[in-house]
């Protein structure tokens, strides 16, 4: 129902369309998702599992999650029935007649305990998808059984799409039957053709005993003409009856940059620490660490290469032939096939005595590990990017890892083989401990161990510590505190890391802290505005334009718009105050505590003019707490959003109270109750309360509320 229209006609007819159950999209959303209509700028809303599986009523739609998502119950859901009955759990989103060519936001939420028993192809939580956009996915403990083809715990094809900040943790691979095929497995993602994927992950250990066919990678199973990039996978590779099998990708025909992998790898045939066979592919600035073993073509890094751009790249996996016939067994690349190798600045430094395993060639071969373990000086790291803001990290008797994707555990961990003995030096987190508000502060606080470490850097993690924004950088290592000034964060849980330099600047160690809860803003005491008084205030000054001046304290401050000092404004609880360089309008409370107005509707459902604001310097409000912001005032005037047809008053204690039927709605507010209906933005309903429905004989005052046009007169 339209509760903002007036009463006319149309409205009559949207009535009866609404409360007759008569199928429109409004409705059809509401019965599917938890709000939203499906459009890029206001998305459907998945709030359980069901509501994930019901994307596939609509593949072309734009989706966002809004919370984390339990999907344990899909191991019960739809029994195959009769003899030998099994239960094949979730549906694959997407098949390849019917593709998933929307946008699926997962929001960083957490989805857990997904189950899938589908003997098809293109099996994962998306089956098939096309010119798709999915990112923010947190997949978390899937179990899911393979596939004939494309098998993926995220998706089994994506064909065109992009896969941006997405990650699988945890998965468990189960296979139907022994002795079949089952092609193109990864961890992440099956077959990939002409798509991005960017700043993704898998850690799941992959073991396909009892299964064989062609490509299964710890990331990615096939890779067509697929630009991956700031991506890895740390899980195992067990596969001893596939061939093309690589701790990153299988088999790659497309681009790989910044991307490592960290497992083993077990195979049968072309076996490579990171990619199994590469065709027509370029590959830059990754490495690979995991030991791998295969009985032909196995190598450090590659197992074949097909006419391979390799540069910046090292290996340092040892590896076994398990055939022991030295058929293509190589410490970088197992079998060149003699076609084109095109090599600069790589490394390798395994086991075996030669890079190539069929043919006498030359690559950059250290004396030991530890040449190489916190160097940047020799070959061929002199001519790497690293330093701040640059490619690689150098680690002190570590091996080098990537900035953009930098390993709480990077490689090479064992002891050195130079004869020098370092003190250990460390860094480690000690506050906060177990939450941050958000908007709010927070104290920052480290030790430290050794007397190597001379500067630390701070970021956090919004997405389960894949990557880190930056909150300050090469801070002096005493004294070990740091304000931080919180963002406003909409995430429930956070991950702050502390990484130490050397006086150089070269990374020495990093600690990563665990889940801290992220409290919202309301979270924080909410204080009733009251009259605005003024007890110190008997005769504020008013400037050239008729504001009101705050005095000014005998305190001075730094403004953040100028830099420069300034005085500090007097303030008392209950103001209305604003800065001269800012257009938002806060509330005081009596904690002295700010809190922003949603915006001018909201603010004239407390205040009856501008005039009632106090101006103050920018300096005051960079010594103030942020608050929650503020919510319409009870009793004033009534909400809805506009992708839902519910109207609600808004009670005492922040609560929403949902009025049922227009019936209630006339007894009591009038025939032009709808006057007094405001649309807001979906994000404030999470600043209330669920309250009683309104019913008819509730008491309303409409001499204190105030409608829609009142609003915009008064906001002139």
């Amino acid at each position: 129902m339209n509760f903002k229209a007036k009463l006319s006609m149309l409205f009559v007819i949207l009535f009866i369309v609404l409360f007759s159950a008569i199928s429109t999209k409004s409705v059809f959303a509401d019965e599917l998702f938890a709000g939203g209509i499906g459009t890029e700028g206001d998305p459907y809303q998945i709030s359980d599992c069901t509501q994930l599986q019901n994307v596939s009523t609509d593949l072309s739609a734009a989706y966002v999650v809004i919370n984390a998502i339990d999907c344990s119950d899909t191991s019960n859901w739809n029994p195959t029935g009769g003899e030998g009955s099994y239960n094949e759990g979730f549906e694959p989103i997407g098949t390849q007649l019917d593709p998933f060519t929307g946008i699926f936001d997962g929001g960083s939420y957490k989805i857990t305990n997904l189950f899938i028993e589908r003997d098809l192809d293109d099996v994962g939580l998306f089956g098939y998808t096309s010119g798709a956009l999915i990112e923010n996915i947190q997949l978390y403990t899937p179990t899911i059984y393979v596939g004939s083809t494309e098998t993926g715990f995220l998706a089994g094809y994506i064909d065109d799409s992009t896969l941006d900040n997405t990650s699988v943790v945890g998965g468990t691979y189960l296979s139907f039957d022994v002795d079949v095929d089952a092609d193109h497995v990864g961890g992440l993602v099956g077959l990939t053709l002409n798509s991005t994927i960017s700043r993704s992950y898998a850690t799941s250990d992959i073991s396909l005993s009892d299964i064989g066919g062609p490509s299964v990678g710890g990331l990615v199973g096939t890779n067509f003409g697929t630009l991956i990039e700031e991506s890895y996978a740390t899980g195992t590779i067990s596969s001893v009856n596939y061939q093309y099998a690589g701790g990153l990708a299988g088999y790659s025909s497309g681009t790989i940059n910044d991307c490592y992998a960290q497992g083993s790898v077990s195979g049968n045939l072309v076996v490579g620490g990171l990619v199994g066979t590469v065709q027509n592919g370029t590959i830059s600035r990754s490495y690979s660490s995991g030991d791998v073993e295969g009985n032909a073509s196995v190598g450090g890094f590659i197992g074949i290469a097909h006419t391979l751009i390799a540069e910046d790249t090292f290996s340092v996996g040892d590896v076994t032939d398990l055939a022991e016939l030295d058929n293509n067994i190589g410490g970088y690349i197992g079998d060149s096939e003699g076609d084109d190798f095109d090599a600069s600045n790589n490394y390798w430094f395994n086991n075996l005595e030669t890079p190539f395993g069929d043919h006498e060639g030359a690559l950059n071969l250290a004396i030991s590990k530890a040449y190489f373990k916190g160097s940047r000086l020799r070959e061929p790291m002199n001519q790497w990017d690293f330093g701040n803001g640059h490619v690689w990290i150098s680690a002190s008797n570590y091996y080098p890892t990537l900035a953009a994707i930098s390993s709480d555990n990077p490689p090479g961990g064992e002891s050195s083989n130079v004869n020098v003995v370092e003190t250990p030096s460390t860094v480690t987190l000690t506050a906060p401990e177990v939450s941050v508000m958000s908007g709010g502060t927070s104290v920052v606080s480290w030790t430290s161990s050794g007397s190597s470490i001379s500067s630390v850097s701070i970021g956090y993690s919004l997405d389960d510590g894949f990557s880190f924004t930056p909150i300050a950088q090469f801070l002096p290592i005493s004294p070990s505190t740091y304000t931080w000034s919180v963002p406003k964060l909409n995430v429930s849980f956070l991950k702050l890391r502390i990484t130490g330099y050397n006086a150089d600047k070269v990374y020495l160690n990093m600690s990563t802290t665990n889940y801290l809860k992220v409290l919202p803003f309301q979270e924080l005491p909410k204080v009733a505005p009251v009259a605005p008084t003024f007890p110190a205030f008997a005769d504020l000054v008013k400037d050239s334009e008729g504001r009101m001046l705050a005095p000014n304290s005998d305190k001075n401050g730094l403004s953040p718009l100028t830099n420069q000092t300034e005085p500090i404004s007097q303030i008392v609880p209950g103001l209305f105050v604003r800065g001269f360089g800012y257009d938002t309008v806060y509330y005081i409370d009596a904690n002295l505590v700010r809190h922003p107005f949603w915006n001018a509707n909201t603010y004239f459902t407390h205040a009856q003019s501008f005039d009632e604001i106090v101006w103050v310097t920018n300096a005051t409000l960079s010594t103030m707490v942020l608050g929650s912001p503020m919510i319409p005032k009870p009793g004033v005037i009534l909400i809805k959003i506009a992708s839902n047809p519910k109207v609600y008053a808004i009670g005492e204690g922040s609560t929403l109270q949902w009025i049922p039927d227009e019936v209630t709605a006339i007894s009591l507010y009038g025939t032009n109750w709808a006057d007094y209906v405001v649309d807001f933005e979906p994000t404030i309903m999470s600043r209330f309360n669920a309250g009683n429905n309104m019913k008819i004989g509730d008491t309303v005052d409409l001499l204190k509320m105030k409608t829609s046009q009142m609003l915009a007169d008064l906001a002139k």
